[in-house]
């Protein structure tokens, strides 16, 4: 084993290993309990400004509207209508959750990514993705990679859309797809990590059947996460450095290059090359913009439990009718029913 720390360049030297030994790359974080404090703080500064925007939309916004539909009659089939869309919403958190790991890959590999990425950005936009510094990069794959931060979001989100009044509800879960969701993160990601002015949802909003006062309650909503994530994301990606960066991989001596890598370049094209630039020399990366790899699976799970009720379930005898009591049942002193032969069951929750 060979302990090394490594400085805030992120570039290590390691020698005396042994020729064609294999090794297992290990890096991992080492916080001190005030880092900790730090980070858990940073979240509650984003659920809180968070918290504060939906309390002030609901009572400004949203309960007359409540007050209103209350008063009002809501037939069983619209009622119906309103539960298959929320069920249907609840399946796209579940399987944009399933799925969280891709967030990270879009973000480290815009190029690869193109043909998702031009959906819902500019080809402006995808140039500057591309032509980001490296402290803007180091930033957004932080967030992309801070699941707890990411559903903070999501929970939001559902916040958000559970304060919708019945007249507008329906409308608005029937556009809250898995991508739909998923494109609002990459703009909370992106504009928090590269400042990009990004209006995620809105290009995917304007091409469905939706009205108009929809469209701006989903373009206000996304542009208020928007707001928070810009002006919180530095400062979170400084409290969860020292505990999200870490990984592991093997390596083999034995497979040696001389790698140089050239300084990056500003993106001629949104497009990406059809095939890679020739190596020549030692430069194995002509454009050393995004080193990250992948994220091979996510760091958290989700499930959703259905409410269970508490209330105990009496138990039957075998006609089916309720069982009595012990001290109602005719057993001769003995804990054995003298109808049935049955052991007596004593508990009282058994009953």
């Amino acid at each position: 084993t060979i302990n090394k720390i490594i400085d805030a360049s992120g570039i290590l030297e390691v020698s005396g290993l042994t020729p064609n030994q294999q090794y297992k790359i290990t890096f991992f974080p080492n916080p001190t309990p005030a880092q900790i404090d730090s980070l858990f703080n940073s979240y509650q500064g984003v659920i809180g400004e968070l918290g504060g925007w939906l309390q002030t939309e609901w009572g400004t916004s949203f309960l007359p509207l409540w007050q209103a539909h209350t008063d009002a009659s809501l037939g069983g089939r619209a009622l119906q209508e309103l539960e298959a869309a929320w069920e249907g919403f609840m399946k796209a958190i579940m399987g944009l959750w399933g799925d969280i790991k891709s967030l990270y890959d879009l973000i480290a590999h815009p190029r690869e990514n193109y043909e998702k990425l031009k959906n819902f950005f500019t080809e402006e936009q995808i140039k500057k993705i591309y032509d980001a510094s490296a402290d803007a990069i180091h930033t957004a794959l932080l967030i992309a990679s801070d699941e707890p931060l990411m559903w903070i979001y999501v929970a939001a989100i559902v916040a958000w859309v559970k304060m919708l009044p019945p007249q507008t509800c329906t409308e608005v879960l029937a556009q809250m797809s898995t991508e739909f969701l998923l494109n609002i993160l990459i703009g909370v990601v992106l504009t928090g990590g590269l400042g990009l002015a990004v209006r995620v949802g809105t290009k995917a909003v304007k091409g469905a059947q939706s009205s108009g006062k929809v469209i701006k309650l989903i373009e206000d909503f996304t542009g208020m996460l928007m707001k928070v994530s810009k002006s919180k994301a530095t400062l979170h990606t400084e409290a969860s450095r020292p505990l999200l960066l870490n990984g592991d991989s093997k390596f083999n001596p034995a497979r040696k290059a001389d790698v140089q890598i050239a300084a990056p370049k500003p993106a001629e094209t949104a497009t990406a090359p059809k095939s890679k630039p020739p190596i020549t020399g030692g430069k194995v990366e002509s454009d050393a913009q995004i080193q990250a790899r992948k994220k091979d699976e996510p760091a958290s799970r989700v499930e959703q439990v259905e409410p269970v009720d508490n209330a105990p379930k009496q138990s039957k005898n075998p006609a089916d009718e309720p069982a009595q009591c012990v001290d109602k049942t005719c057993s001769n002193g003995e804990p054995v029913s003298m109808v049935t032969g049955e052991e007596l069951l004593t508990l009282t929750d058994g009953e």
